[in-house]
């Protein structure tokens, strides 16, 4: 079973919404990446991000970046940035996702079925792990498990 049980942990976290193209939020959390860099730490971890659908906007998408970084930062307030101590998620239900560029609705199901049979209640958003190994990019998604529905 390509669905299994899992935890996400990740601490000091930089981060920033944005709507743009599908296409594009590699991009902002390359941006992300950069701006993390020039306050003097550095991201020791990859990046996170939730999508979210825009009213009216169907090519386009919001976005929820999280890039975890060495130490906290103080974030300026003219920025639109934000800054998180942890995003703690104890249980999870978790689908590796090889094909970067494939749309994710297969794995949702996939996730969705899982928790259905198992009797577990799933919490949105679901958060995108990006993982890069030797030039491929693929997801580890996590569906943060609410509770039971017994």
């Amino acid at each position: 079973m390509r669905v299994k049980q899992s935890s996400l942990v990740l601490l000091n976290l930089l981060s920033r919404s944005v709507i743009c193209g599908m296409d594009r939020w590699h991009e902002e959390g390359e941006e992300l990446r950069k701006l993390a860099l020039e306050s003097g730490v550095y991201p020791n971890g990859p990046l996170v991000m939730t999508i979210g659908k825009v009213k009216n906007e169907p090519e386009l998408r919001e976005y929820g970046l999280f890039l975890p970084l060495s130490s906290p930062v103080e974030v300026p307030a003219e920025r639109a940035l934000g800054f998180r101590s942890r995003l703690y998620f104890k249980k999870t239900a978790a689908i590796r996702h090889y094909e970067a560029d494939e749309p994710f609705a297969a794995s949702y199901r996939e996730l969705e079925n899982v928790a259905y049979r198992r009797g577990i209640i799933l919490e949105r958003p679901f958060y995108h792990v990006c993982l890069e190994v030797n030039g491929e990019r693929f997801f580890d998604i996590h569906a943060p498990i609410k509770g039971s529905a017994a």
